[in-house]
């Protein structure tokens, strides 16, 4: 199921407000998957499972594949969804000197 470019600039235009100051103390992944679920999408792990997980490094950048949260399918270890195929979280972060990390954050 390939996700519209409507639903892709909805959730930019949240995404863009979540981290319009740029520098955060953590990484703030709640913040951004919650602006996915308020339009409906999800961020997977390779087994299409919902993303759950942790980042390491002082800088990274990371690609979540995302799927519309409509293509859930309970199963017995947990609800999987199907990947769009034609878009991602991309996060790229940089931890500063200051200890506090700038981050960059858009769906593609």
């Amino acid at each position: 199921m390939k996700i519209l470019a409507k639903v892709k600039k909805s959730a930019n235009k949240l995404i863009c407000l979540n981290i319009k100051q740029i520098y955060f103390d953590s990484i703030p992944l709640e913040a951004l998957f919650q602006d996915l679920a308020t339009v409906g999408l999800v961020p997977l792990q390779e087994d299409g499972l919902q993303w759950a997980g942790i980042l390491c490094g002082a800088e990274g950048q990371v690609y979540f594949e995302l799927a519309a949260r409509s293509t859930a399918l309970v199963r017995d270890y947990g609800t999987t969804y199907t990947p769009s195929g034609n878009c991602a979280l991309c996060l790229s972060w940089y931890k500063m000197q200051s200890g506090r990390y700038e981050i960059v954050a858009y769906v593609s």
